[in-house]
């Protein structure tokens, strides 16, 4: 492998890592604020606050964003592969089957959970 590639791969993976501890760092010292008795309660344009303030959503797309998430590299690295395969055709299943293979767990909890029937169901809003 040239030492080209090898510095970009580095680069590359210290500029994700060193962007992921940024976020990690950002997230953790925001705070949440203080917790007031009408926090959670819901305001109605000067009217005394009835009923709860947050309502459930369905999240039952929520599966098929993964699955599009785990597809979207295969398809892409599909039509880059079709040049490379004719250089070297080992590195490219390869390269294929190791896609495939980090693909397949997004992949099947993507699927498990759009199956789950519940999420598919409404539920209205607890009133509390």
């Amino acid at each position: 492998m040239p030492a080209e590639a090898i510095v970009s791969v580095a680069v590359t993976l210290i500029v994700g890592i060193g962007v992921l501890a940024l976020v990690v760092l950002l997230a953790l010292l925001m705070t949440r604020g203080a917790e007031y008795p009408y926090k959670r309660e819901r305001y109605e344009a000067g009217n005394p606050p009835s009923g709860v303030a947050r309502r459930w959503y369905p999240i039952q797309y929520y599966g098929y964003l993964i699955i599009f998430i785990a597809f979207e590299p295969i398809l892409a690295l599909l039509f880059l592969l079709p040049y490379y395969a004719t250089l070297n055709p080992v590195k490219v299943l390869t390269v294929m089957a190791a896609t495939m293979a980090i693909s397949l767990p997004p992949l099947y909890y993507g699927l498990s959970y759009s199956r789950r029937i519940e999420l598919w169901r409404f539920k209205p809003p607890r009133e509390g």
